[in-house]
């Protein structure tokens, strides 16, 4: 029931429990049977092509190397088991958000930003566009003229121009 559960099936019949468990019992029997006589070889015999006898059986089983079985344990248990811990905390963090919309509304709130009082210069609205300037007058970036306090202590009194007309 444990592994049919870790691969997806949340319910199962007795009855494809009890044929699963007699699958399983055949296998785990084979594979012994083969670990008994592949050790009782390597005793008579000596020495065998493989490594290991548990890699031999493995071969002759299909399982492939212990390598195989490594890299079946890291990714289909141990990699798996990492993903759904972090689909969980996810899950967990929606659930949260869901039931507690006030604190989800406290932890999203933007910034608030302290705005400034203006210059206090006017700037009146030109209705006229920039290309209907007479060739004399030129429009300064904002930034060549300064601040308001740069210019009173250039010199400059506020209302007056530093253009030469």
């Amino acid at each position: 029931a444990t592994v049919l559960a870790h691969v997806g099936f949340e319910s199962a019949n007795e009855s494809v429990l009890e044929t699963l468990t007699d699958l399983a019992h055949e296998h785990y029997l084979r594979i012994t049977k083969l670990l008994r006589v592949a050790v009782d070889r390597e005793a008579c015999q000596g020495s065998t092509p493989f490594p290991d006898v548990v890699e031999q059986v493995f071969h002759e089983v299909g399982i492939g190397s212990v390598l195989a079985l490594q890299r079946f344990w890291q990714v289909r248990i141990k990699d798996y088991h990492s993903y759904m811990l972090q689909v969980s905390k996810e899950l967990s963090e929606e659930y949260e958000r869901l039931v507690n919309p006030e604190k989800a509304l406290e932890d999203s709130k933007p910034l608030k930003v302290k705005e400034e009082p203006g210059s206090g210069i006017p700037f009146p609205l030109s209705e006229e566009p920039e290309a209907a300037l007479a060739s004399g007058d030129q429009a300064l970036p904002i930034d060549v003229l300064g601040s308001s306090s740069e210019r009173l202590a250039g010199g400059l009194e506020e209302g007056h121009s530093p253009h030469t007309s």
